[in-house]
């Protein structure tokens, strides 16, 4: 086939519709998460503002932990994880937050080595339920916006697709 028969065949109709579809939606949710109602950082806390964006993105509970510290659970397509937010003021101001996912696999010794061999980025260790847990705990700003929070639960997302990719026989 030529490269004008290949060129032509990349701008089918298909093609073109699924682009227009995908970048539909990606603009009403990025249009969603921009009009949710913002608050300054002394009027609300961010964890409600981690907590309405993961809602958005499906079922998102907020309880306490063992310690009292929020903790927003959620899950990235199946793969259920917790925000549990730390160094945090009585309005729930808080400075940092830890994402764990745990996996009921246990890993193999090598592919944690490797996976903890990357200089940055979350890190994986054998946890006391008897599986494989991932760890990463992220610095928030007082006020975080829709796309930042949208980063920040994408790239971990991301973090949890590739980790899964890598420990699953």
């Amino acid at each position: 086939m030529s490269a004008y028969g290949r060129k032509l065949r990349s701008r089918s109709p298909v093609r073109r519709i699924g682009r227009m579809v995908l970048l539909a939606g990606s603009g009403m949710a990025l249009a969603v998460f921009l009009l949710l109602p913002k608050t300054q950082a002394s009027e609300a806390s961010n964890v409600q503002t981690i907590l309405q964006i993961a809602q958005a993105f499906g079922e998102a509970h907020l309880d306490r932990d063992s310690n009292g510290a929020p903790r927003i659970s959620t899950d990235v397509d199946g793969f259920p994880y917790t925000m549990t937010f730390f160094d945090c003021s009585e309005s729930n101001l808080c400075h940092n937050a830890q994402f764990v996912a745990h996996f009921d696999a246990m890993a193999n010794p090598t592919h944690l080595d490797e996976w903890n061999g990357e200089p940055e980025g979350p890190r994986a260790y054998f946890d006391a339920m008897g599986g494989t847990s991932l760890a990463q705990t992220v610095e928030l700003v007082d006020a975080p916006t829709p796309i930042n929070v949208m980063g920040m639960i994408g790239n971990w997302g991301n973090a949890v697709f590739d980790f899964v990719a890598l420990i699953e026989p």
